[in-house]
């Protein structure tokens, strides 16, 4: 089984898409490669596990999301993508 490709979904309250990508530990807890729209721009961020909004930095400080995407990868199998991810649509 291999990665196929990697893409964004949508998400809110600290949910977390199957296969999602981690990027590192805070605490003992898992973050995970997040995003969010905030004055115009797509903002970089990340989902700390155990909290229901995504942080992202602006201005000298971080600033919290309700809606946001996370990347995720999707997995393979016989060159068929799965996509096991449950979506939630954020306004």
């Amino acid at each position: 089984m291999g990665v196929d490709k990697i893409e964004w979904s949508s998400q809110s309250g600290g949910a977390k898409a199957k296969n999602a990508v981690e990027a590192g530990v805070d605490g003992g807890d898992k973050l995970y490669v997040a995003r969010a729209k905030h004055e115009g721009a797509t903002v970089p961020g990340k989902l700390h596990m155990g909290h229901t909004h995504v942080y992202i930095p602006y201005n000298g400080a971080e600033v919290r999301f309700f809606c946001f995407f996370l990347i995720y990868k999707i997995v393979t199998k016989s060159y068929r993508s799965l996509n096991n991810v449950y979506y939630v649509h954020c306004r």
